[in-house]
Parts: C-alpha cells; structure tokens; sequence
C-alpha cells in the first residue's frame, strides 16, 4: 500500500473539485453519438491532469452502417438541435429547460400545427397522440399510424416530485416523442379533449461521431489494470453516470499524487476508459485488437456504474456487485477488503451482491474476453433514468468513500499486496458463514434439496486457489467478440425471443438470470445443469418456468469450439 492505512485513501480525496467537476459534467446531453456528448468528452479529456505521467489515447468513430464492432451496433448518431412543444394554454416546453423531454432517436418532425388527440387507428395527419402511460407501446405506435406522441410513460414519481423519465425508440423508427410529466400529460389530455392543436417541431443532427476517451497511468512491468465509467445519459444524469466519469478522474489524480511520491517502486499500468455504455468498451476492445491481434487483455477490471447515490433521498445501498465467478480470483476479495476498511471510518453502509451484468462489467463476464471484473454501483435509485437525477442527489461524502476504496483497490493490484493471502483466508471464513446462513434460510421455506447443492457447491467453490487473477477458458463461444446479451436474445426464433422479452419486462432479475446461465454454460456447464448452477451463483433458487425458458434459450444458442483468441492468457 502506497499510504501507511487503508482506511487514510479517504482524507486524499477532493470533495470540492469532486462536485465542481459533477455539476459542469451534468450539464452536458451525453446521447452515445452526439454533439453534445462530444463536449462531454472534451471537457474530461480537458480534466485530466496534465501535468502527471498520464498518456491519453482519445479516439472519435465516425458510425456509418458498416460499422460493427462483433455482434456491437453502432448507436444511431443523433443530436437533438431544436423542439417546439406548446399548446394554447400557455405551455410551451423545450429540452434547455425540460431534461428528458425528446425522446431518444425521435425523427425529425417538421415545424407547425398538429391536432391533440388520444390513441386509435388511421390518426389524421399532422396529429400529435396524447398516450398515457399504461398504453405506451412504440410498435403498436407505428402500426396505428402515429407519426408524433406525448407519454408520461417512464416518469419518475416520488416523494420530492415527479419528474419526466428516459424513452429511447428503437433507431429510424419514424416516430417522434416527448417525455412529460404527470401533471403536463393532463394539459395535452385536456387538450385533445377540446380538439386543439399544439405546436410541435424537432430539428435533428445525424452527423456527430462516438467519442471513447483512455488514458494510462503508464506502470514498469507487463499487465494492465482497466478502470471504467460510461459517459452517455441524457442529462443531468448526476448518479448515472457523471458520478462514475468523475470518479475516474478522481482515481487517476489521487494515484498520480501518490505514485509521484513512490518512486522506484516496480508497478503495473493503470488505464482509465470512458465511452458510451457497452459500445464504447467494444468499440475500444475492437481497434486495440484489430492493431495489435495479440494485445492482451487486462488482468483486472474495475467498473463504476453510480457511486454517488444519497441513499438518504434516494433509497438503494452502494454494491460491490461480484465476479461473474468470484472465487476464481482475489479481485472480489480484495474490493470487498478494501471497502470494508475505508467504510469502517466514513460510517456507510454496503453490502456485496452477485454479479448481474447491467453495465459494462458484462462485457467481461464471457469467452475469450472473460476478465475477472468487480462493480462499484448503488441500486434503487428513486431518480434513476430521470430528470430527477440531478447534482443535489449526489452525497459527496459517500461518493468519496467510494472513490477512496477504488483508490486502494487499484493501488493493490498494481503494486501487488503481501497480505493478500490472508485477507483471502478471511473472505473464506467469511463466505463459508454466509453460505449456510443462505443455505439455511432457503432450507426452511422448502427448498432443501436445492439447498443442500448450493451449499456443497459453494463450499467446493471456496477451497479452490484465489492467490491471484485468472482468465477462465471457455468451452463453447455462443458468438464472436465480448459477450452480448441483447445481440443472443434478438437471435433468438420470434417465439422464443418474444417470451425471453416478456420476461425481462416482467422482472428485470430474469435478465441476471439468464446472464449468468450462459456464462456458465459457456465455462463448465450443459444446458440442462447451467440454470442450476447460475441459481447457485445468484443465491436462490429458480421457478420452475424460469428455468424451462433458460434451458430453452441455451439449447437455441449456436454455440462452437472453446477456442481462445490468439494471445489470450489463460
């Protein structure tokens, strides 16, 4: 360790400079392939410290149709430039002064008068349907005929407000949409009503590349240690994930401090990466390989997905969100550490849960690109997705831990640690105590037998060896490049993948699910056994009809030879 006390990371964080780089971070509309996310770009890129030892590697892809990083899209480039939304009662709103307010790949629409009216078939033209909440459905949109809509569908409601929710329409769907509140909603209902017109327009841009932002903290010795964050969301988009980018640059200006002070000493490369979510990572994975084929991957990956929630106002706890396998490595073991230490002084709560793969961290979780991977994240956030996820929902105390435990982290696996085998030797103990609390609990609502497994599993699971990083070899590939979730269930038969979405759309825990069957079906398992051995991962048992769907998507998968890609440690 580079400083005398883990638990002293916390007194070498800016908290001002902190939350002076949030609030100008949130001001910017970070739409993955836009104008305005460029000039997010530039301002961190502007951030970093340039009088340190960091190298800075930044990268702008001009999307076209033939671009495909894998089975990764390119997102849509789209910048919304100029909207019209007002009607006769005085109302008049634009996205300057209403976050959220287009939706995400809305058309362009033509300036000018259009009818208010409620849903239903053959709308006349130029029309502007006014659909609630319950009924929101783009594909049933297109199919009535609607070119132009208003929904209070995703709003954030809570105890402090409502406040208009994030729409992202499928790209080049010809619709264009407006994202209100509940109380706005009303007026365009009470509008249609009187059969008025509202004056509707958007301009759009469609010519802004996707910018991915690296830099390193260049180490002595082979290997590298990957710190991410995305940097796309509609703004303020505070926790997420300004909190995540600006937490990046507060790990590289903390370790350039403290590393400028430990000279001589032999460590490895810290890089730092921030693009847009899932194909900003690809994108970067993509061009490192496509120039050097026998690039290696990093030893270690460290995402940060919203860390600063106020829990306080927001609900929600801060989350080390696991390992894909947490016992395969010292990684989950070490985070969990150093948590735990700096916590201890800051006096906030945490707890650990089992991987899940809703950010970046998935991209990791599978194939020839598996990389032991831990998240730093919070989950339940009431302003999630909202223009209610502003800077004044930022704890910058909690924020700071969190950023303070990251620092130990990285510090750790770039230098090595000494005592790394015994905190190893108390995360088993640890985890040995929480598998039978688990096993228990579940035992005594019914499911011995699952019970039973989980525990003799998880047990077999702890006497392997964790003395360091290990990559996993997979036995199948289920398709090229990093694992893509979206990409398999949209290959999926029309059938299968309609209830495959319904689910998810039911209960967003079945996407984990289903994440973390194919990952084991990828590494040790068959398709009849993964669902059982992701249930383990997860900690509970299935429903019977979960794990029917399972087994049924991982018999569809077009899985082939295990074969790494060349250069690729195991």
């Amino acid at each position: 360790m580079t400083f005398e006390t883990i638990a002293q990371a916390f007194e070498l964080i800016d908290q001002d400079r902190m939350m002076t780089r949030l609030r100008r971070l949130c001001r910017f509309d970070r739409f993955q392939a836009s104008d305005q996310i460029n000039e997010a770009a530039d301002f961190v890129f502007s951030e970093i410290d340039a009088t340190g030892p960091a190298r800075i590697d930044f990268q702008r892809h001009l999307l076209h149709e033939t671009v495909r990083w894998w089975t990764f899209d390119p997102p849509t480039p789209w910048t919304p430039r100029k909207q019209t939304l007002a009607l006769p009662d005085g109302l008049r709103l634009s996205l300057d002064q209403a976050p959220f307010l287009v939706a995400v790949n809305s058309a362009p629409l033509p300036s000018g008068r259009y009818r208010v009216r409620r849903p239903g078939r053959n709308p006349p033209t130029p029309s502007l349907c006014v659909v609630p909440g319950g009924q929101f459905d783009p594909d049933s949109l297109v199919a009535d005929g609607v070119t132009a809509f208003v929904t209070n569908f995703p709003a954030a409601r809570t105890q402090e407000g409502h406040y208009a929710g994030r729409i992202e329409l499928p790209p080049n769907c010809g619709l264009t949409g407006f994202s209100v509140t509940d109380d706005v909603l009303a007026r365009f209902e009470t509008a249609a009503d009187r059969q008025e017109e509202a004056e509707v327009g958007l301009e759009v841009g469609t010519g802004a590349p996707m910018p991915v932002l690296s830099w390193t903290l260049p180490g002595d010795v082979e290997g590298e240690i990957w710190v991410m964050a995305h940097l796309c969301h509609p703004r303020p988009g505070a926790n997420d994930n300004a909190s995540g980018v600006i937490g990046l640059l507060e790990i590289s200006d903390t370790l350039t401090r403290l590393w400028s002070a430990a000279k001589g000493r032999i460590r490895k490369t810290v890089r730092f990466i921030s693009a847009p979510e899932f194909t900003g990572i690809a994108a970067f994975l993509h061009e490192r390989i496509r120039e050097n084929a026998r690039a290696p991957l990093p030893e270690a990956v460290v995402n940060l997905d919203m860390i600063g929630q106020n829990t306080a106002r927001c609900g929600g706890l801060f989350r080390i969100e696991r390992a894909p396998d947490p016992y395969a490595s010292a990684l989950t073991a070490l985070a969990e550490h150093a948590v735990t230490a700096v916590f201890a002084t800051t006096g906030h709560d945490w707890s650990p849960m089992p991987f899940h793969g809703y950010s970046d961290n998935s991209v990791f979780a599978g194939g020839a690109f598996a990389v032991p991977t831990v998240q730093f994240c919070h989950d339940r956030d009431a302003f999630n997705h909202s223009a209610g996820d502003s800077p004044d929902k930022i704890c910058p105390a909690k924020m700071a831990a969190v950023v303070a435990s990251a620092v130990c982290l990285v510090d750790t696996l770039a230098y090595g640690n000494g005592s790394a085998s015994a905190i190893l030797e108390q995360w088993n103990k640890s985890e040995a105590a929480k598998t039978d609390a688990i096993a228990n609990f579940w035992c005594t609502r019914g499911y011995k037998a699952w019970s039973v497994d989980f525990a003799s599993d998880r047990m077999n699971r702890l006497n392997m060896p964790t003395d360091g990083p290990a990559t996993p070899f997979a036995i199948r590939h289920v398709a090229p490049g990093p694992l893509n979730l979206r990409h398999l269930i949209a290959g999926l038969d029309p059938v299968l993948r309609r209830r495959v979405s319904a689910r998810i759309a039911d209960e967003k825990r079945f996407y984990a699910r289903l994440l973390n069957a194919i990952i084991t079906y990828m590494f040790t398992a068959d398709a009849e056994t993964a669902p059982l051995r992701a249930s383990f991962a997860l900690e509970h048992p299935f429903a019977f009809a979960d794990t029917e769907l399972i087994s049924s998507v991982l018999t569809a998968l077009p899985a082939t030879g295990g074969q790494a890609r060349p250069g690729f440690v195991k």
